[in-house]
């Protein structure tokens, strides 16, 4: 399961690219990860992004939508370890599923 950390209490901040990268290269063997990663960037292309330093970023919805399409098992999380509930209802994404 890929856990995304907050650095904010009860409240999921923007992940950047890169750190969603590199937690599906750390769930998944080296084939598995170059087809996610494809496939992630497949579906978010054409998609609302935001910019977290200077970094691009995918909204938290988003990704449960995202993530949820490719099956990969996830969680969000808050400063304190809480697990958050973020839906991917809001996301513009489900609607290619």
């Amino acid at each position: 399961m890929i856990t995304f950390k907050s650095a904010r209490k009860f409240a999921m901040s923007d992940v950047p690219i890169s750190v969603i990268e590199t937690e599906i290269s750390r769930a998944y063997d080296s084939d598995e990860t170059k087809a996610l990663t494809k496939a992630f960037h497949d579906i978010i292309l054409d998609h609302s992004l935001s910019n977290v330093d200077g970094e691009l970023a995918v909204y938290p919805c988003d990704i449960a939508a995202i993530f949820t399409l490719l099956k990969i098992p996830f969680k969000f999380i808050d400063v304190n370890g809480s697990e958050l509930d973020i839906s991917a209802i809001g996301s513009g994404i489900v609607a290619i599923a």
